[in-house]
């Protein structure tokens, strides 16, 4: 299993994956999709992220295999009998490629494990994720799509009710909006000269610093 330490310049390590989608609401064709993902079935661009997740050693492999289920998001260990109401904002369908996916009026919150570090310096993660979030666009008709990390103001602004119009004009007012390349999600701060990591062996090392800011929008 592999071990990482990579501290944000704002003293986050704990960044991860996520994508808003802006959708139609769960209805018609949208709800259609909504039960075809509770079936636990995933298409060939979700099995290549859990294939690139046991290339990589990474500890949520394990949850692969496992069948899609509703979690409440007040209580994450907390597994609910069935579909909620929708839209809300309080539950998440947990899928066996380890995403979860909260369906709200308009927008779709996709959200994965993955560490935000390695999707925004890494070429083959950026692959299969976006290929995966592709997927997911298709699937609920989508007519826009963000990619940002679980801390940005817009993904803040979601949990607290707003529309996905509404949700980016927070993040915007915040300086947190749109970048127009994927590789400026990303900024290397060098390595830190008080934080120092001891490994197994007692040998030391600096940690690299990086900082984050805005989100990149997918094009459809």
């Amino acid at each position: 299993m592999h071990s990482f330490l990579f501290v944000s310049a704002k003293g986050e390590m704990g960044l991860d994956f996520t994508a808003l989608i802006h959708y139609g609401g769960p209805s018609g064709d949208a709800l259609q999709a909504i039960t075809e993902l509770e079936g636990g079935e995933e298409p060939l661009a979700l099995a290549e992220v859990v294939a690139c997740v046991l290339r990589n050693d990474f500890a949520f492999a394990k949850y692969a295999g496992n069948q899609a289920y509703w979690r409440s998001l007040a209580d994450y260990e907390q597994r609910l009998p069935r579909r909620p109401s929708l839209p809300s904002l309080k539950a998440c369908l947990d899928l066996p490629s380890d995403f979860s996916l909260t369906f709200g009026r308009d927008t779709v919150w996709v959200y994965h494990t993955l560490r935000w570090f390695f999707f925004v310096t890494e070429s083959e993660w950026q692959q299969v994720m976006l290929t995966s979030l592709r997927w997911f666009c298709q699937l609920l008709g989508a007519g826009d799509c963000v990619v940002t990390n679980d801390g940005n103001p817009a993904v803040l602004a979601f949990h607290k009710g707003a529309s996905f119009t509404d949700a980016l004009h927070v993040a915007e007012v915040k300086g947190e909006g749109e970048v127009a390349r994927i590789e400026q999600l990303y900024t290397d701060k060098g390595c830190s000269e008080e934080l120092v990591f001891v490994g197994l062996r007692g040998e030391r090392s600096a940690i690299p610093l990086w900082d984050s800011h805005g989100y990149w929008r997918f094009r459809l």
